[in-house]
C-alpha cells in the first residue's frame, strides 16, 4: 500500500482550529509523474525520486496550466509540454533570466518537454516558490556558511569560542543537506554529505556532543498501549492498527496502514534534527545563568497520525486521551488538526487526520516550532501570549529546513477570509508567473512584509484568528531578523514580549520600555527604531 508520506502538497493545511482547501492558482514549482519503466528510461537524465515516486521537477513553461474554474491541472495530451527544470546537481543553475522584463530561457539544456501520454499525475511541491527562488537561497545559505568559517578562523583552534562556532558549523551543514533533499537537489545534498563527514571528525565539546548523539539514538518502537488498541479495534472496526515510535523529545503515534515504521522514525529523526539544530543556534551560544534552556531532556511531544475515519478522529481523543471537543464540539470535528495539551507527562499534542494531501514533514516541522516557541521563549507549554511568535518559529524551522511551509495555524475561523485572512492587498496581486513571485518566496514575503507588515507594537497584541497574510509575512521576516542579527538581545526581546503579555493592558507600555533599556535608547521610540532597524536588514542583508 502506497503510504501517504509519498504524496504531495496541494492544498493548505490549517491546523489548532481549521483546515482549509485552497486551490494551487499560485503553484510555481510542480512535479510531473511519469508513467511506467519505459518513460522513466526516456527522461531518466531529469527524473528525481522523490519518496518512491519517479518525478520531473520545475515550472511550468508551454502546455501545462491550472484551470481554477476546473480545479484541475490541463496539459496536452498528445502533444508537447514544456518545463523549465532543476538541476540536481546545481541549485545555482537557473533555467530561465528574465529579460527586460520578459520571461527568457537561458538555455535549451534547462526544459524538458514531457508527452502528455507518459504523464501519470501532476503534484504542486512548492505553490509560492521558484526555481530563481530557491538559487537565491541556496546562495543565501552558502554565505552563511562562509560567514561561520570566518568566524572560526578568527578564533584559537581548541578553545571554547572555537568548539561552539564548530558546533553552529555542523549544524547549519545538516540543515544545508536536509533542505537540498526536501526541495530539488539530491545530488548536491550528497556533497554536503561528504562536507559533514569532514567536520564531523572534529571532536565537538562533550556535553552538546553527548547530548545530540543521546537524542539521535534513543529512537525506539515502544509497545502500543492497550488502551489505543482496544479504541482502534472498537471505533475502526478492524481496518487501522497503531505503533508508536519515540525518541528522546518526540512521540509518534502513526496509522501503519498510512505511515510505515521507516516513515515514522524518519520524522522522529527530523524532529531531533530540528530541536537540536534550535538548541545549538538559538540557546547554546548566550546560555548562562540569566540565560536559561527551558528545552526538557525528556519527552515533550506527541504527534498523532490517524486515518480520515471520523468516528476514530472522535473517540480517540476522548477515550485515548481524555480530551473534550468543548462547546463547539461539530465544527471542532470538521477539522483536520487539533493541538492540545496532554498530561503524564506533560506534552503538546498535535492531533492530525491524515488525507493523500497531508504534508508530514511540515508537520513535524511548524508544530514543533509552535512548542520550541514556548518552551524557549515563554518557559512552558501553557499560557503564551504571542500568537504571532508561535507562527514565526513555525515558518522559521519548516522554511529553514524543508524550503516550504504548508502548515499555519489559527485559533478560530473565519469562512470569509481567504487562505491568510483578509489582507490589505488585493489577492488577485499574487498569479502564476507574476515576476516577484517567480524571484523566489522570499523574495514575496518580504515585500509583503515591508509594504502591509505591521509595526512590532502592532502585531505583539493580536491574537490568533485576527493574523492575516501580511502579519505572517512580517512574523517570519522579524523573527528571523531578530534571531540572524541581533544576538543575544534578539533573545530576550523575545523572552521579554512573553513575559509581558501576561498583563495585555500593559503589553506595549511595558515592552516598549524593555526594548529601550535593552538597546539603551534614551529618546528614540523603541518600536519606530527597531522596525527601521528591521527594514534596513531586510534590504541590504
Amino acid at each position: 500500500m502506497i503510504t501517504l508520506y509519498r504524496k504531495f502538497i496541494t492544498t493548505l493545511m490549517v491546523c489548532a482550529a481549521v483546515f482549509v482547501i485552497s486551490a494551487p492558482s499560485q503553484a510555481q514549482i510542480i512535479g510531473i509523474e511519469v508513467k511506467g519503466p519505459k518513460a522513466i528510461k526516456r527522461y531518466k537524465k531529469n527524473i528525481i525520486d522523490k519518496n518512491g515516486l519517479k518525478m520531473i521537477i520545475g515550472e511550468t513553461y508551454d502546455g501545462i496550466w491550472f484551470d481554477k474554474e476546473k480545479n484541475s491541472w490541463i496539459y496536452n495530451g498528445n502533444g508537447p509540454n514544456i518545463l523549465f527544470v532543476a538541476d540536481p546537481k546545481n541549485p545555482e543553475k537557473v533555467a530561465y533570466r528574465f529579460k527586460r522584463g520578459e520571461l527568457t530561457p537561458s538555455s535549451s539544456k534547462g526544459q524538458v518537454s514531457i508527452n502528455g501520454a507518459d504523464i501519470k499525475g501532476i503534484h504542486v511541491l512548492f505553490p509560492d516558490q521558484s526555481l530563481m527562488g530557491l538559487a537565491k537561497e541556496y546562495t543565501l545559505r552558502q554565505e552563511q556558511l562562509e560567514e561561520l568559517e570566518a568566524e572560526r578562523k578568527k578564533t584559537k583552534k581548541g578553545t571554547v569560542e572555537w568548539f561552539a562556532v564548530q558546533e553552529r558549523l555542523v549544524v547549519h551543514l545538516g540543515r544545508l543537506e536536509t533542505w537540498l533533499r526536501e526541495t530539488t537537489f539530491p545530488d548536491a545534498a550528497d556533497e554536503v554529505v561528504r562536507d559533514i563527514r569532514k567536520e564531523r571528525k572534529v571532536k565537538l565539546i562533550e556535553g552538546v556532543e553527548v547530548r545530540a548523539l543521546r537524542a539521535k539514538d534513543s529512537i525506539e518502537k515502544v509497545p502500543t498501549p492497550a488502551l489505543l488498541e482496544s479504541a482502534a479495534e472498537e471505533h475502526g472496526g478492524g481496518k487501522y492498527h497503531f505503533r508508536v515510535h519515540q525518541s528522546q523529545h518526540v512521540r509518534i503515534t502513526h496509522c501503519v496502514e498510512l505511515v510505515s515504521d521507516s516513515v515514522a522514525v524518519h520524522l522522529a529523526e527530523l524532529a531531533e534534527r530540528l530541536i537540536e539544530g534550535f538548541r545549538v543556534d538559538l540557546m547554546d551560544p548566550y546560555r548562562s545563568e540569566s540565560f536559561l534552556d527551558h528545552i526538557p531532556d525528556n519527552w515533550f511531544q506527541e504527534f498523532y497520525l490517524g486515518p480520515d475515519d471520523l468516528v476514530m478522529f472522535e473517540k480517540i481523543y476522548e477515550e485515548y486521551y481524555a480530551l473534550n471537543w468543548g462547546q463547539n464540539r461539530e465544527r471542532s470535528l470538521s477539522f483536520r488538526g487539533q493541538v492540545a495539551n496532554v498530561s503524564s507527562p506533560l506534552r503538546r499534542l498535535n492531533y492530525w487526520r491524515l488525507d493523500s494531501a497531508s504534508d508530514l514533514d511540515g508537520y513535524i516541522a511548524h508544530g514543533l516550532g509552535h512548542t520550541l516557541a514556548e518552551l524557549h521563549y515563554h518557559g512552558g507549554l501553557n499560557g503564551m501570549q504571542q500568537d504571532w511568535l508561535g507562527e514565526a518559529v513555525g515558518y522559521y524551522l519548516s522554511l529553514e529546513y524543508l524550503g516550504r511551509n504548508n502548515v499555519t495555524c489559527y485559533g478560530h475561523y473565519d469562512p470569509e477570509k481567504d487562505r491568510y485572512g483578509k489582507s490589505k492587498r488585493d489577492k488577485d496581486e499574487k498569479v502564476m508567473g507574476d515576476k516577484k513571485l517567480r524571484m523566489g518566496l522570499r523574495d514575496f514575503f518580504t515585500e509583503h512584509a515591508l509594504s502591509d507588515g505591521p509595526r512590532i507594537d502592532k502585531l505583539i497584541s493580536k491574537i490568533s484568528f485576527e493574523l492575516n497574510d501580511a502579519d505572517l509575512c512580517k512574523a517570519w521576516s522579524f523573527y528571523e531578523f531578530l534571531v540572524k542579527s541581533e544576538g543575544i538581545k534578539g533573545q530576550l526581546f523575545l523572552r521579554a514580549a512573553c513575559r509581558q503579555a501576561v498583563n495585555r493592558i500593559t503589553l506595549i507600555n511595558s515592552l516598549r520600555e524593555d526594548g529601550a533599556t535593552l538597546y539603551d535608547l534614551i529618546e528614540e521610540d523603541f518600536y519606530k527604531w527597531i522596525d527601521e532597524r528591521w527594514r534596513t536588514w531586510v534590504k541590504i542583508g
